[in-house]
């Protein structure tokens, strides 16, 4: 598949609300074991955006695809990608190359607020 350039905003917008909706789910329930999976679900969402505009400096966008592959490889700590100049004291989990994955309701929705914001910034003209 071609790499994407532009999301509509809609389409950012209906993949932030049904992460908050599960999340809202994660929170009713106790079932913080789902974490993992609605972070994954997001990124699926915009798997195919470009890396030109994503960059690879550590922004939000970086650290979600650091963490989401991490998590798919079935690594219990944050896996460095060489492409990325990723520096945990900038980055919004704070989470160190080879650090335990340990999520958390509020370090979820801060990296999904901060790569929302991150995306629309880059991919949707906003």
């Amino acid at each position: 598949m071609l790499s994407i350039n532009h999301y509509p905003h809609d389409h950012i917008a209906r993949a932030m609300a049904r992460f908050e909706a599960d999340l809202a789910v994660i929170e009713k329930t106790g079932a913080h074991a789902l974490l993992p999976s609605i972070l994954v679900a997001l990124e699926a969402h915009f798997v195919h955006r470009a890396r030109g505009l994503e960059k690879k400096d550590g922004n939000p966008c970086n650290e979600l695809r650091m963490l989401v592959a991490s998590l798919l490889a079935g690594s219990e700590v944050l896996v460095a990608d060489k492409s990325i100049k990723y520096d945990a004291t900038q980055s919004v989990l704070g989470l160190a190359i080879g650090a335990p994955i340990r999520l958390d309701i509020g370090g979820s929705r801060r990296l999904a607020k901060a790569f929302i914001a991150d995306l629309e910034e880059k991919y949707s003209g906003a």
